[in-house]
């Protein structure tokens, strides 16, 4: 019975020694679990920061993309007038309806 006894008394320590190892390994995983949160909540705050200033800048550049195609609109129907203007221009050495006729232009002669 005394055996008995020594031998349950010992798995009794070595089961409390192994508690104690379970309970001190669980509360450092623990610890180390809410340091894992802290940095992680720290990235997505930082990412948050981030996505914000890139969407910040995403609607600059979209409203600065619009004023350029205003511009080159504009520019298109310039260049569109300026060939129409280029295109009903008259030679310089055209003087139909300027009292000239072809033929006597063609002659050298001038009307008078």
């Amino acid at each position: 019975m005394v055996k008995e006894y020594r031998k349950l008394s010992h798995l009794f320590e070595e089961a409390k020694a192994e508690n104690m190892s379970l309970k001190s390994s669980s509360i450092e995983s623990s610890s180390d679990e809410f340091e894992d949160i802290d940095g992680l909540k720290t990235e997505l705050s930082k990412l948050t920061v981030e996505n914000d200033e890139l969407k910040y800048e995403t609607s600059e550049l979209k409203a600065e993309i619009e004023i350029l195609n205003q511009v080159v609109s504009a520019w298109n129907r310039s260049s569109r007038s300026l060939q129409k203007l280029n295109e009903s221009k008259k030679l310089a050495n055209d003087k139909s309806g300027l009292g000239f006729n072809s033929s006597e232009f063609s002659e050298g002669e001038t009307s008078t």
